[in-house]
């Protein structure tokens, strides 16, 4: 797993999305760990989502786990 959460941020152009990046890399938590990654329209078009199937009302759903 690379990570544990993941944004996403537009910009405009390669020098807007460079100022963005150094901005984060100043600000980023001591002990975090940041990866920023560059994407085209195009590049970014060809993405590929898979999600698992949403669960029918008329199927019984998993029970809840009580953190408290």
């Amino acid at each position: 797993m690379k990570q544990f959460s993941v944004y996403l941020r537009s910009c405009p152009n390669r020098p807007s999305a460079e100022a963005l990046a150094d901005r984060i890399g100043k600000n980023a938590p001591p002990e975090g760990d940041v990866s920023i990654l560059f994407f085209t329209d195009k590049q970014y078009g060809l993405t590929r989502n898979y999600a698992g199937k949403a669960i029918k009302e008329t199927e019984e759903k998993p029970p809840q786990l009580l953190l408290f």
